[in-house]
This record gives structure tokens, sequence and C-alpha cells, in this order.
């Protein structure tokens, strides 16, 4: 193979005339370009979540209630402030006394104030209001009842109402007030009197006790120290006696009496009681209620009962 250096050398001189243009090129710009070195890329900044606003609360509507109406205060109304109770131990036929202190409540004044009592039987009973009405609201009023128990034994109820211009007053929302109570014995029965009162006798003065023209005893004062209530008659007796003489007829009918028992000293007896026997055989009780002396003279008060029945003799 036969190699055409003409070529070749053509070629060669090609090439350095190509690198000589470049390196002029280089030279030329050198003064006047700055390689601007390849900067690290600006990292991009990963992109930031931004939070999503808190959902404002909405404030949960505050339902408004309804003012309560003031209650209306009725006209009438009481309250029992303070009541008493009847006696544990009550014989038929004896008095006994209760109270209720009310208290006004209501919106209105209580002009007229009255008791009713309620039931077939109604007791026997007297009422005293203090003080007397009217009555203001926030004002008290007290009911004093003096009640009469019935005759026999077992168990009763007090029921009454309180009326104020003929209408009913709820007392602590009750239409009427009740009470129960026991009678536990029967009354005792007492047979007819004959006579009875109280008397004021003058010493040495003589005393008939059953209206039979017979006089009983003497109040006897021969001095003032030396005292008596002397019997006159030798079926007149005297016993001392711890009931009240309105109920001793059966306790003096039956009792032993001696024979001579003159009262001594009445003076220092006042407030006892004595059973007796009359001239006429019929039993009766006294109480000595005073002795006393007035412009020189004594006097004896007594109060006295005697019963028709009459005894056996002594």
């Amino acid at each position: 193979m036969r190699i055409d250096f003409r070529w070749f050398i053509a070629g060669m001189l090609l090439g350095l005339v190509g690198l000589g243009v470049a390196l002029l090129i280089l030279l030329y710009t050198k003064g006047s370009l700055t390689l601007v070195p390849a900067s690290s890329p600006t990292p991009v900044p990963s992109p930031t979540a931004t939070p999503l606003p808190s959902p404002t609360p909405r404030p949960t509507a505050t339902p408004t209630l309804a003012a309560s109406p003031t209650p209306t205060v009725p006209c009438y109304q009481a309250h029992v402030v303070e009541s008493s109770e009847p006696p544990e131990d009550l014989q038929g036929g004896d008095p006994f006394e209760v109270h209720w202190v009310l208290e006004n409540r209501g919106s209105c004044t209580w002009e007229t104030v009255e008791v009713q009592w309620e039931g077939e039987a109604p007791p026997e009973a007297q009422v005293v209001l203090e003080p007397e009405p009217p009555i203001q609201p926030g004002e008290r009023l007290t009911v004093k009842a003096t009640v009469i128990a019935p005759d026999k034994k077992g168990e009763y109820t007090l029921a009454w109402t309180l009326n104020v211009a003929e209408t009913p007053v709820p007392v602590d929302d009750q239409e009427a007030l009740r009470l129960t109570y026991q009678v536990t014995k029967d009354k005792v029965v007492m047979p007819p009197v004959v006579d009875q009162g109280a008397v004021v006798v003058r010493q040495n003065e003589y005393v008939d006790l059953d209206s039979d023209g017979q006089p009983e005893f003497r109040y006897n004062v021969p001095n003032p120290k030396d005292q008596s209530i002397l019997h006159i008659g030798g079926r007149v007796r005297f016993l001392e006696l711890w009931l009240p003489i309105h109920q001793a007829y059966y306790t003096c009918y039956y009792a032993s009496y001696g024979t001579f028992n003159a009262i001594q000293d009445p003076a220092s007896k006042i407030g006892r009681s004595y059973c007796y026997v009359t001239n006429s055989l019929r039993v009766g009780a006294f109480r000595i209620e005073n002795v006393y002396q007035k412009d020189g003279v004594w006097y004896l008060v007594i109060s006295f009962v005697t019963w028709k029945p009459k005894r056996p003799a002594p």
C-alpha cells in the first residue's frame, strides 16, 4: 500500500492551524471573561405545610329560662306555732284546757275569727281568743279552749276549723285541726243536790248545811287562840277529804266517821276539804276557803255541797 504523504502533511497542517486559532481566541477572551464556576444548585426549600387554622368553636347558645312567676300568697293561710296536749289521766265529765298559737301567713287581715267544732257530737267547750281580732299578716292569735271530757272512757278526737268572715282558713294545709285524747275513767254520776253554795260564818254562829232547820256546826271562837268548827247534834260527823268536794259523794257516803271529831284551828287548815254527815243523815263536803278578822270579829268562809240521799245512822 502506498501512502500519499501530501495529503497526510496537509491534514496535519490543517490540524495545527485549527489549534492555533483556538489558542488565539482563548488568549483574547481571557482578560474580559470571568469564568463563573458552576454554582451548586440552590436547594429548593421543602414546602412547609401551613397548618390549617383550628375551627373556632361556635358558642353554644344558652337557652334563656323564662323567669319563674313569683308565687302568690293566698289571702287566708295559717300556721301552728305552738300547741298543748290534753292531760294523760282524764275522768269523764272533767274539764281540761288546750291551746293553739296560730300565725297569720296569708295576705289578708283576719277581721273576725270564729272557731267551729266539727263532728256529730261537738264537745262542750268555751273558747277564748287572745288578742282580739283583727290579726294582721305576720301576727299571731292564741286559741284557748276549755273542753268538758265525754262521760265514758275511751279515745276521742277534737276537730275544729278556723273561720274568718265565714271562710275556712287552711292551717298548715289542713282544713281542720285535730287533737286525739284519752278519757281513762268513766264520769262519776252524782245524786241530786239538796243544798250547796258558799257561806261566811261569823264567830260563834251556827250553820245549817241541808236546809232542814237543824244546824250542823258552830264556828266556835271562845278566844282568838282557841278556834274550832264544832259539830252540833249526835249525828254530825267530820272526816278530812282529798277529793274536790263536788266529786266526793261516794267517798263521803261510805266513809267511816268517828264520834267526836271537831276541826281544830281552822285558820291553819285553809284549802283543806272535809266530808260531813248532817243531822238528817245526808252526806256532804265542804272546803275551808278563808279565816280572817275584821273589826275585832273572826269570820270563817266555806264552800259546800250536800246531797239528797240519806245514809244509815252511824
